[in-house]
């Protein structure tokens, strides 16, 4: 009998230590929802009416002026829209 206790005394520390009692379990967390890209990326995704070759010259422009945020979001929109 001796044996008995000693065994469902290790089986109850087990489940308490590892935490799969009851009042341990948890719904796990949802995954954090994805952000939206900066505004520099957005608006050289959304060139897709652009010949591609027209936006890497942009971009390279861009680089070469070291423009970032709204000022480059600008020059890109500006430097892709042929002049009418």
């Amino acid at each position: 009998m001796t044996g008995k206790t000693s065994i469902a005394a290790f089986a109850a520390c087990l489940i308490l230590a590892t935490g799969a009692g009851f009042a341990g379990a948890q719904a796990p967390k949802p995954a954090p929802a994805a952000k939206p890209a900066p505004s520099g990326q957005s608006a050289d995704d959304a060139m897709t009416d652009v010949d591609p070759a027209v936006v890497a010259q942009c971009k390279s422009e861009a680089d070469r002026k070291r423009l970032k945020g709204a000022p480059r979001t600008e020059f890109l929109r500006a430097c892709a829209d042929p002049e009418d």
